[in-house]
């Protein structure tokens, strides 16, 4: 999209919310109570984005750390196992949330999905600077709350809409999601970790 890149103000409007109707000299900001298409795009690059930034970092941390395991902390083996099975449950969990989520977006649910991609990616470097500087734990713990707030306001989002089917499995899915973020990323994995 080269062309966006010298595109007027106007021009970034339409393309960011959508185009105004034939004959409208101004745009509208868009309606929050049917999803617009701009938001509905501004959705999906925050997590095509956002994906990319989360697993990036993952994979930074396992090429570029000597031992990546060490940010299992004291988590016996035993227990490593079954922590890391909810893993890709809670990734397809996420998944029904953003076919959920393409039909009910607005401003603050891209907001949220920010914070969230945003803190899920600065997690693993800061994890791995805090094993070298334990004065950087204070912030991961910092980052993992954050992205446990937003699971659970996202998942008390999904339930406050109108029923159906999608609202099902995205429900579902932010169980499984939120006992990832919340419970063993954010209550368990900070005990033992360090």
């Amino acid at each position: 999209m080269p062309w966006l890149a010298r595109a007027s103000p106007r021009v970034w409007h339409r393309y960011a919310w959508g185009d105004p109707e034939e004959g409208d000299v101004q745009a509208e900001a868009p309606n929050t109570t049917s999803p617009s298409g701009g938001l509905r795009r501004l959705m999906w690059v925050v997590n095509a984005l956002g994906g990319v930034a989360v697993l990036g970092s993952y994979a930074w941390g396992i090429w570029t750390q000597p031992d990546p395991g060490r940010l299992w902390g004291r988590i016996p083996e035993s227990v490593q196992g079954p922590y890391s099975a909810c893993m890709p449950l809670a990734a397809l969990g996420y998944f029904a949330l953003l076919a959920w989520a393409h039909h009910h977006v607005d401003r603050v649910l891209v907001g949220v999905m920010t914070v969230m991609l945003v803190c899920s990616a600065l997690w693993m470097p800061l994890s791995f600077l805090a094993l070298e500087q334990p004065a950087w734990l204070p912030v991961v713990q910092f980052v993992l709350a954050g992205t446990a707030l937003a699971a659970l306001t996202l998942l008390i989002r999904v339930r406050k809409s109108p029923p159906g089917r999608l609202r099902l499995a995205a429900s579902v899915g932010m169980v499984a999601f939120c006992l990832q973020t919340v419970v063993l990323d954010c209550l368990v994995w900070p005990r033992f970790f360090g």
